[in-house]
């Protein structure tokens, strides 16, 4: 309807179908079906629920006696394995950034 918008709010990731929206897609595929985006789609900067990276290690010093591997699966692939070093490198705890597809088997 192209009386309608959609409100992005924050960081879509590179690749997500945020992103193809968000980057101007006449049309995108959920569940395999095509859907023409017929409205508008505005952005407001500056909103995230996330927390940024000293936040999160901070998460994970506060649980680090009860950790023994650490799962960095959001954000942009050089962001997550920025975190993973940095976990690694500065509280001694094993840590990955997943790649799509990949899996492993918890303890």
């Amino acid at each position: 309807d192209p009386n309608s918008a959609i409100l992005m709010v924050g960081h879509q990731a590179a690749g997500s179908l945020g992103r193809r929206i968000q980057d101007g897609a006449k049309s995108v595929k959920i569940f395999g079906e095509t859907i023409p985006v017929r409205c508008r789609v505005e952005t407001i900067q500056g909103y995230s629920a996330h927390p940024d990276r000293d936040m999160l290690l901070d998460f994970v010093r506060s649980s680090a006696d009860a950790l023994e591997k650490v799962f960095a699966v959001q954000g942009e692939p050089a962001a997550a394995l920025f975190l993973v070093q940095r976990v690694r490198d500065y509280l001694g705890i094993d840590a990955v950034a997943p790649g799509y597809g990949d899996s492993f088997e918890l303890k």
